[in-house]
Order: C-alpha cells, then structure tokens, then sequence
C-alpha cells in the first residue's frame, strides 16, 4: 500500500514545485499548503552538493522562488519501493530539471511515514539527492 502512496507523493510534490515555481499557482498560503502539510517537521533535504537544509530554512527558500522560474520543467523517472518496516518507506527516483536549455538529474532517496492527515497517506522525513552525471 505504501508503493502506491509514495509514489503519488513524490509526482504530486514536484509537479506542485513545478507550478510554484512557474507561477502557475497564486502566491497564497491555501496553495503553499500543499508544501507545509506534505514535510514533516523534522524534514532534512541534504542536497547533491552535500548541504544540509532544514525543514524551515528550505520553507522560506521555496516561498521566495514563487514565480521565480518561468522557463521550468521537472519529472521523475525510476522510482523504487527499496524498503517498508511497519509506518516507515524508503524509496529512490531519478528527478530531472530543465532550466532553459539546461537539464540536470539527480538520484534521490527518499524517506516517508503514514500519516493519513496529508494529500496522499505519507510524509516526508528525508530526502537525499546526489547528482547523475
């Protein structure tokens, strides 16, 4: 059960980050929403550069980027279910980026809890993203 849900919030998040990020979605806290309730307070993103960004800090990043990259796309190729005990999944995925002309990917790992409040069943915990060259 966790497979399916997992997978839906991880296209359903970035496709949000995509609108966000685009300005396709008004700049309210009704459609940040879809952000603050899917991260757990405790949420960690270490990104491919191996910085370390937490919760709050990577909430007021996403919050200043509204509108801020009209010319964005992002997709996620090749996700795996790698391991589920009781509440708790871990999955990995491929996320892809064009900016403009450039394209980047990078391989994520992602941890996620139940929790039946949020859009798709689960939480983000921790997200660990390292670059594909």
């Amino acid at each position: 059960m966790m497979k399916e849900q997992c997978r839906q919030e991880i296209l359903d998040l970035h496709r949000f980050f995509e609108e966000w990020f685009a300005g396709r979605l008004p700049e309210s806290d009704e459609a940040f929403a879809r952000a603050t309730v899917a991260l757990g307070e405790a949420f960690v993103l270490v990104s491919p550069n191996g910085r370390l960004t937490d919760r709050h800090t990577l909430m007021n990043g996403l919050r200043g980027e509204h509108n801020g990259r009209s010319h964005f796309r992002i997709w996620i190729e090749k996700f795996q279910l790698q391991q589920q005990q009781g509440d708790i999944a871990i999955a990995t995925y491929e996320e892809w980026q064009e900016i403009g002309d450039t394209v980047t990917s990078r391989q994520s790992t992602a941890v996620f809890q139940q929790d039946f409040a949020t859009p798709n069943g689960v939480k983000w915990l921790h997200v660990h993203e390292t670059w594909i060259e």
